[in-house]
């Protein structure tokens, strides 16, 4: 088992993989695109099976230039050459393209993953979702300022048991945080800002204004004007703490509903408005949150999967992050490997693998994967019963 995901970029095929040739994947051949969309219907039909897989796009150069997946790869590849407009994505990747490449994966779960590994090693130009740089997972954090503030961070081992997350969001994240703040009367105005609680001594007694109208509208307890003890400022924070560590969130978003229905009784339907997206956003926030906690409780585990032909499959979750796919073991030497891989995962990894952004985005897949479909969580072998499942086998 090797925490080296995504080995260095090769040439024209897909490369290697954290999935087994063979049980976990089989290599496609690599076709040339014809002008003809009735010759490469006809390709595809003789050439592709109607099985989970993944294919990819390459253009005169033998570069990559966008990835996909399918539970169906011939239907899907059926798709892009049919008749349709030529804005269309389908149709600007075709015309783009010089040569098509398949491979066919032991599943749907596995596809996603494989489809990952692809862009994260690739950075395919047309595919824009799970591109690292731009869709790195955030974790939420306070910041370590005079009066904290809840920040959008990338991953950082040194702030440890302080990060919420991972959560993947882009402008929906943003938004999120904004109501955050609103919510739990927090700042967010920049470090620049002097920060004076009340009962603290100035040199001058000149009445502060705060920098917003926050304070005005009631969103901000005003610790730029001396508006807000330390203490109180300190209790809002750990409000916020135990919301998101899941502890208040019925009662937080209860209280916002409530709020919202009186709003709407009054015939403050701009107010209401906002209530509810805020209802919304805080939802989505807590949902996310608690399926990282619900992952790094429980996920611990092995993922039995169906493989290709008659050999099963061993995924290795730690906390929901994929460490490696494996065929499951069989023999006494199989069984040692795994022994030292389950051992590994006991043991607990270190941060710096687990907050890599290429991890970060297959853990997600993991935990959306396992949310979306829950009577697959029922197939996860503990660590200890596959270690003693190995044990037999070297006994």
């Amino acid at each position: 088992m090797s925490l080296s995901l995504f080995p260095a970029r090769t040439s024209i095929s897909f490369g290697d993989s954290l999935l087994p040739a063979g049980s976990g994947r089989r290599n496609g051949r690599l076709m040339e695109i014809s002008l003809s969309a009735v010759v490469m219907r006809k390709k595809i039909r003789q050439s592709i099976p109607a099985v989970p897989g993944v294919y990819g796009f390459y253009d005169q150069t033998g570069g990559l230039i966008y990835v996909g997946k399918s539970k169906r790869l011939t239907h899907r590849l059926l798709s892009y050459f049919t008749q349709s407009p030529a804005d269309h994505k389908p149709a600007r990747i075709v015309n783009r393209s010089a040569f098509l490449r398949f491979e066919i994966i032991a599943g749907e779960l596995l596809a996603l993953l494989r489809e990952q590994e692809l862009i994260t090693r690739f950075r395919p130009v047309m595919n824009r979702r799970g591109q690292p740089r731009s869709q790195t997972p955030k974790f939420i954090a306070f910041s370590g300022e005079k009066a904290p503030r809840i920040r959008a961070v990338r991953p950082r081992s040194y702030l440890g048991d302080r990060l919420h997350g991972p959560v993947l969001g882009g402008r929906k994240l943003r938004t999120a945080i904004v109501d955050f703040n609103h919510t739990f009367l927090l700042r967010d105005c920049g470090p620049d800002i002097s920060i004076v609680f009340k009962k603290e001594r100035t040199l001058f007694d000149d009445a502060l204004r705060p920098g917003c109208l926050r304070l005005e509208t009631g969103s901000c307890s005003g610790p730029c004007a001396a508006e807000v003890t330390k203490e109180a400022y300190r209790n809002q924070i750990e409000a916020a703490e135990c919301f998101l560590r899941g502890e208040t969130t019925s009662e937080v978003l209860g209280q916002i509903e409530r709020s919202m229905h009186d709003a709407a009784s009054r015939h403050s339907y701009e107010w209401a408005a906002l209530l509810r997206d805020r209802w919304e956003n805080l939802s989505w926030l807590a949902d996310r949150l608690s399926e990282v906690r619900l992952g790094r409780a429980s996920y611990n585990a092995v993922y039995p999967l169906s493989g290709i032909g008659r050999t099963p499959l061993w995924l290795y979750l730690s906390g929901g992050a994929v460490v490696g796919v494996v065929s499951a073991p069989r023999s006494k030497r199989a069984a040692e490997r795994a022994i030292c891989d389950l051992n590994r995962i006991g043991d607990g990894l270190p941060q710096s693998y687990l907050f890599r952004p290429d991890v970060l985005l297959l853990q997600l897949i993991v935990l959306r994967w396992l949310r979306q479909n829950p009577h697959e969580r029922r197939k996860l072998i503990s660590i200890d019963s596959a270690l003693q499942h190995c044990h037999a086998l070297v006994a």
